[in-house]
């Protein structure tokens, strides 16, 4: 008996000190992490006390870096292989490719191979109501597809906010006025939700998106996703990237595929994805995805595709016959249209001497670095393929938001319309005379300047390219002409283009 009461008073007293102990393990916890939210406070306003304060921008007024080249040996700034040598070779190549399926079809006396359209939606959150612009202002075009006018697509890539316009632009005209009011008639409160909590800084978001999901649902209704079925089992495909956290990869996903299967699963998943897609990681949580690999079952996390990629190209689908008779020619003449929601170049705007302004504008410069090289690499399947290349972005002097995930509709309709404004001249272009090596002549279509494209990657236009310094001594350049001379231009333009009354597609 007295033996039994001395163990239950230990091992109540052994109880008591794993209480005491967990008890105490929280309280440190929750200081640690009071300290962290301190710590970094204070680096941020510490960083704030000892800036040096605001600089100007060190360029002169109205002046691109591109035109500051060296004083002292310009030559070094100005080589002999300009950007429009360099664009000219590049179509040289294209041409070649084209003319060389025109005589292999002309051989065989066989059918002309079909022209598919490829479309590829960049990230760039907020940005994307210039290029729903574009799509919407095409469609108000009239031209006929081999005109210049809006073609259905083939395949449909998306990839952040491209991930909500590529559904929407797959779909056709029809859902124009969806596509618009998703990014005019929303705004930040409408998405997320930010959270005040201290202890969010240690948690896995920013902001709580229950609302986005929510709109996700909205917006794409059962409906629409049956659609989309529809159209993949024509051949037709959607394919939306995410990037997979633990992998570190890209992942594609065939949403045509996943919806004919017309379950309430499949249906959930395509949600997911799209919110997966368009989800800043950090700012917003990353989306959960169960997979199973042979017969277990793991956890995935999924976000933003646009860490991994800006945009991706996806050739179309080929039919069994077609698969078995490779043809490196069957792209030839085939158009890859490239939507970049956002600005080929960064905008110039001095930078403060502050720890998180200088964090945050080199990691703004990266991401446009990703995407210039992410054309660099569309363009080059062009040259490989014959394929005629599509790109367009947000002009340099267009005014946009700083914030590129906060959402003002006057902001946003702004952007809008300069998108629709240039979509709805079309995809003009002019005759240009090439002579081939050998001395064969024929005739290629080059964008015509004022339209919403442009056939050349970022440094391949002239004035753009930029040499090397010397020496600290510097002269700003006169700006370069980049029209092609007295080519006919597009019809006129609308100042302020009609914006439709909403249609709820049937």
């Amino acid at each position: 008996m007295p033996m039994a009461m001395v163990d239950t008073r230990q091992t109540r007293d052994v109880i008591l000190v794993v209480i005491e102990n967990r008890h105490m393990t929280r309280k440190l916890h929750h200081i640690f992490s009071i300290l962290l939210v301190a710590c970094i406070v204070s680096l941020i306003f510490g960083c704030k006390l000892q800036s040096r304060g605001d600089r100007t921008l060190p360029l002169p007024p109205n002046t691109e870096p591109e035109q500051v080249i060296d004083a002292d040996d310009p030559q070094e700034s100005i080589s002999a292989l300009s950007p429009a040598d360099l664009a000219l070779v590049g179509r040289k190549f294209q041409a070649e490719r084209k003319k060389q399926l025109l005589d292999d079809t002309k051989k065989a006396n066989a059918k002309k191979p079909k022209k598919y359209n490829i479309l590829a939606c960049s990230g760039g959150a907020v940005y994307g109501a210039f290029s729903a612009g574009i799509l919407c202002g095409w469609t108000e075009s009239g031209l006929p597809p081999e005109k210049g006018g809006r073609p259905v697509f083939d395949m449909v890539t998306g990839i952040s906010t491209g991930a909500i316009i590529a559904p929407f632009a797959f779909l056709g005209p029809k859902y124009d006025c969806q596509l618009r009011d998703s990014y005019i008639t929303i705004t930040t409160k409408d998405l997320y939700t930010r959270q005040r909590s201290l202890r969010n800084i240690i948690a896995e978001s920013f902001v709580d998106n229950t609302k986005f999901r929510e709109r996700i649902v909205m917006t794409f209704t059962d409906s629409i996703l049956a659609e989309i079925a529809v159209e993949h089992e024509k051949g037709r495909r959607l394919i939306i990237g995410t990037t997979n956290l633990d992998t570190k990869r890209i992942t594609l996903w065939d949403i045509g595929a996943i919806a004919k299967r017309g379950t309430p699963d499949a249906y959930k998943l395509v949600r997911d994805v799209i919110t997966a897609s368009a989800s800043i990681p950090g700012f917003f949580p990353p989306v959960k995805i169960n997979v199973t690999i042979d017969g277990r079952v793991y956890e995935e996390l999924h976000v933003d595709g646009g860490i991994t990629r800006s945009l991706f190209f996806r050739p179309p689908y080929f039919g069994a016959e077609e698969r078995e008779s490779v043809d490196p020619d069957r792209l030839a003449d085939s158009n890859l249209y490239i939507l970049v929601a956002g600005k080929i170049d960064p905008s110039p705007a001095p930078v403060k001497m502050r720890t998180l302004p200088l964090a945050m504008e080199s990691t703004s410069i990266l991401l446009y670095s990703i995407t210039r090289g992410d054309l660099y690499r569309m363009y080059n399947y062009c040259l490989l393929t014959g394929m005629n290349l599509r790109i367009s972005a947000i002009p340099d002097d267009q005014e946009v938001p700083k914030k590129s995930f906060e959402i003002e509709p006057e902001v946003a309709t702004k952007m809008f319309q300069a998108g629709y404004r240039l979509g709805v001249v079309g995809d003009l272009t002019n005759p240009v005379p090439v002579e081939l090596p050998g001395g064969t002549k024929i005739t290629i279509a080059e964008t015509r300047d004022e339209t919403a494209w442009r056939d050349l990657p970022p440094g391949l236009k002239t004035g753009e390219k930029q040499g090397a310094r010397t020496g600290r001594n510097l002269t700003v350049m006169p700006k370069q002409d980049n029209t092609t001379g007295s080519a006919p231009r597009g019809p006129d333009m609308p100042k302020s283009p009609p914006i439709p009354a909403p249609i709820i597609a049937k």
